[in-house]
């Protein structure tokens, strides 16, 4: 009895013993899956600040370009309204003001400018100002200059003269005659350029045309005799063939024949007087 007690203690011993062990290898197992855990949580921490880091980089990079290219729009703004504002001043150049600009010399005065009764008002002759502008140009013109002779014709830079009566020279009279100018005799050719005349040739002579000869009857045979239409209500006449002793047929004649026959026989039948006549 004794003997399985200690049996029986030693098992529990041993049971105890691996059950601790169990419990430490889970304690162990735990603490690495813990350690674990935290160490994919501090990862994933990481990749989350690093993708906010760089979407705070690719907003703040979009900012500038934004910024960039209102700052580029607002310049072009900002030239076109100058350039707009130049071409409406260099539109607007009163040649008044820049001409008084240029001499130095205030504008007259309205009030001090005699209206002339009739036509336009004569051209203000230009007074050169004591300016440094034109001291120059003063020094220069001191002497005594020559009044310009007038052209005696009209100048594509001269002033037309607004008082003056225009005055026309009359029409020119019609002449009578040809309106065509007059013309002039063409020069003789020498002979050996003259075109030779042509002579007219001679009429080719026409023979007369010549009918084709009638086939003569053939000579030894009777004709055979022809009997005259039936007249109705008249007898018949009796044909009577030809005697022997009648004159003989003359041969045909077997020469060559032109094709044109014997026009000379060929006269125009007679006609005959009709019945009404």
């Amino acid at each position: 009895a004794e003997q399985e007690a200690a049996e029986q203690e030693a098992a529990e011993q041993e049971a105890a013993r691996a059950k601790e062990v169990a419990e430490q290898e889970a304690a162990r197992a735990k603490e690495a899956a813990e350690r674990e855990a935290a160490r994919a949580k501090e990862v994933a921490e990481q990749e989350a600040a690093r993708e906010r880091e760089a979407a705070r980089a690719k907003e703040a990079a979009e900012r500038e370009q934004e910024a960039a290219r209102e700052k580029e729009a607002a310049e072009r703004a900002a030239r076109e309204k100058q350039a707009a504002e130049e071409a409406k001043k260099a539109d607007d150049i009163d040649l008044t003001t820049l001409a008084r600009d240029a001499l130095g010399r205030p504008a007259p005065e309205v009030a001090k400018i005699e209206k002339p009764t009739h036509g336009i008002r004569p051209i203000e002759p230009i007074e050169p100002a004591s300016s440094s502008s034109t001291m120059f140009r003063s020094a220069l013109m001191s002497e005594d200059e020559e009044p310009a002779s007038k052209p005696a014709g009209g100048s594509l830079f001269s002033m037309p003269d607004f008082g003056s009566v225009p005055k026309f020279a009359p029409p020119p009279k019609a002449k009578p005659g040809s309106i065509l100018p007059p013309r002039k005799p063409e020069p003789e050719l020498p002979k050996i350029f003259s075109k030779p005349v042509p002579s007219k040739p001679a009429p080719a002579p026409v023979a007369p045309p010549v009918a084709p000869p009638i086939a003569p009857p053939l000579a030894g045979k009777p004709l055979a005799p022809i009997a005259p239409p039936p007249t109705p209500g008249a007898p018949a006449a009796p044909l009577a063939p030809p005697s022997p002793s009648a004159a003989p047929v003359p041969a045909p004649d077997l020469g060559l024949d032109d094709g044109w026959g014997d026009l000379g026989d060929l006269t125009p039948p007679t006609p005959a007087p009709s019945k009404d006549d």
